[in-house]
């Protein structure tokens, strides 16, 4: 059976507040032991918490990336997806996902 994915938007800046980062960390864990997988931007900030958490919490998680951004994917994705485009990215992030965040 598949597993049903969580899409999770969100600040790619790598200086976010370290509560916050804990908060979203923390709550993707949950929703890892609870069943889902994730899809995320695949870089950094708040999308980098979302994925530590989720894989933290068994959770498979795909980073749908643009090719035209230098920064390297996260490190704790399972998966990576190049877009060639914005709009070809966030149709993946939406039509690829049961839910959002």
């Amino acid at each position: 059976m598949t597993r049903p994915r969580i899409a999770a938007f969100g600040s790619s800046r790598p200086d976010l507040p370290r509560g916050l980062y804990e908060e979203v960390r923390a709550m993707a864990q949950m929703l890892g032991e609870a069943g889902f997988d994730g899809l995320v931007g695949g870089h950094q900030g708040m999308m980098a918490a979302f994925s530590e958490g989720l894989t933290a919490g068994g959770g498979h998680v795909r980073g749908v990336t643009l090719s035209r951004f230098p920064t390297p994917p996260e490190h704790t994705l399972a998966e990576e997806v190049r877009a060639r485009d914005f709009f070809e990215r966030m149709r993946h992030l939406i039509e690829d996902a049961d839910g959002w965040l």
